[in-house]
């Protein structure tokens, strides 16, 4: 596990920053329970969209607006106007449940979209489907807490993260049919410090996955089982990772400062902010949601 230059490239503090995408230049997140969406650009310039309800994801959208999850439904929302459009609102099983982490497939056909349960209990949320139509269709029901999702480089696997249940599992990823099916356990964190949150893929098919209460992320070879490396970071909740720059070899790790003690504010003065790392292998771009709405 190597020594890196980590550092620090917005100082956002947010609440919970999740979601990361690098997109033109401009990395965008959301801080949950800030209700923002914020675009980061250079010289320190944030610009940010705020939400008068949490925000679980942003995903970018063909038409130049951007699909986000919030408490009362899914909207399309416009950069330049501030406009928001409803474009679903499926019933919750559990009425506590509330949107979580999001991806778009590799051919922009639709993403997929976790809830968790606000009250904290377990094997009450959901993994939904949604095409580009915005029709919604549950996938995987009785999940701990939804979080990160990525397609392997092929496009035939999903790796999915519950982190109550602290593992990475893999579904085989039918496109055409948009289903999952053949589940089974990839990685299990076992006594690894901090619970799994937000993950990206590189092109060498190694998960990096952000560890809430961790102060890392890891590196994880899904086909071997194994843990292949680890980035320490100077904040204890680490909850995403994206790639992104000019050859998609930086890593862009979100954080939080939710629930820390003024005493453990102190120790970690980043806390919520925006970090970078330098890898050899790179990621790919995130494709675009065709919204058909």
């Amino acid at each position: 596990m190597n020594t890196r230059d980590i550092r620090s490239e917005w100082r956002i503090g947010a609440e919970v920053g999740e979601c990361p995408t690098w997109i033109e230049n401009i990395l965008y997140c959301v801080d949950i329970e800030g209700c923002q969406l914020l675009e980061c650009g250079p010289a320190d310039q944030v610009l940010r969209h705020s939400f008068k309800e949490r925000i679980g994801f942003a995903l970018p959208a063909s038409d130049g607006r951007w699909v986000v999850g919030l408490e009362s439904g899914i909207y399309a929302y416009c950069l330049r106007s501030k406009e928001s459009t409803l474009l679903a609102n499926p019933k919750h099983p559990h009425p506590e449940n509330r949107y979580n982490d999001a991806a778009c497939d590799p051919q922009g056909e639709g993403f997929l979209v976790g809830t968790l349960n606000m009250g904290g209990l377990d094997e009450q949320a959901e993994l939904y489907d949604v095409d580009s139509k915005v029709r919604v269709t549950t996938l995987v029901e009785k999940v701990g807490m939804s979080n990160g999702l990525v397609w392997s480089i092929t496009g035939n696997h999903l790796f999915f993260i519950d982190s109550l249940a602290r593992r990475i599992d893999s579904f085989d990823w039918d496109q055409s049919k948009r289903a999952v099916s053949n589940r089974r356990t990839v990685f299990d964190l076992g006594d690894i410090l901090g619970t799994p949150d937000g993950m990206t893929i590189d092109q060498k098919g190694i998960l990096w996955v952000a560890l809430w209460g961790g102060s890392a992320v890891i590196g994880v070879n899904p086909i071997k089982g194994e843990l292949v490396d680890r980035i320490e970071l100077p904040v204890s909740q680490v909850t995403s990772c994206c790639f992104g720059g000019e050859d998609y070899k930086t890593l862009y790790i979100t954080s939080a400062k939710m629930g820390l003690t003024e005493a453990q504010l102190r120790n970690e003065p980043r806390a919520g902010d925006i970090f970078t790392v330098q890898l050899e292998t790179g990621g790919i771009p995130v494709p675009s949601f065709i919204l058909d709405y």
